[in-house]
């Protein structure tokens, strides 16, 4: 029995250096695990930050701080992920979307010009802008 015990009893004592090792290989896949959390969450956050962005962009209130309250987040946050994941801000991403509609919308020459914005998100019409004015847009479109 006593040399049982004593070869268990040697089988746990540790070295400092083996268990400063040990420590730190548990504390790297703490750490590890943490940041694919983090990775997976924001991933899952800014999914659903775009999908709301497809579903609003039309609201001309909608925002980054609008946004960034509906999903919990700080502005910053939300803009500083969101920048590293598209590669531009996210007013610019929400200005193209729009620009991209009103683009498809325009090519339609029974729509009126001065209505697109509205329909858009797009409440200052000075702002209204796709390269050319709208008209020129939609009377090129015609040529197409």
């Amino acid at each position: 029995p006593d040399g049982g015990y004593q070869a268990v009893s040697e089988s746990l004592r540790f070295s400092p250096e083996a268990l400063n090792g040990g420590c730190e290989a548990v504390f790297t896949r703490i750490a590890e695990h943490i940041q694919q959390k983090k990775a997976s969450r924001k991933g899952s956050s800014l999914d659903q930050v775009i999908a709301a962005i497809e579903d609003s962009y039309c609201d001309s209130n909608l925002s980054s701080q609008v946004l960034a309250d509906r999903f919990n987040l700080s502005t910053a946050y939300l803009c500083r992920i969101f920048r590293q994941a598209k590669g531009c801000s996210l007013t610019d991403y929400i200005n193209q979307l729009r620009i991209a509609r009103a683009q498809e919308i325009l090519r339609d020459p029974s729509v009126k010009v001065k209505d697109v914005a509205e329909q858009v998100g797009i409440e200052n019409k000075q702002y209204f802008f796709t390269g050319v004015t709208p008209k020129q847009y939609q009377i090129q479109q015609k040529g197409v």
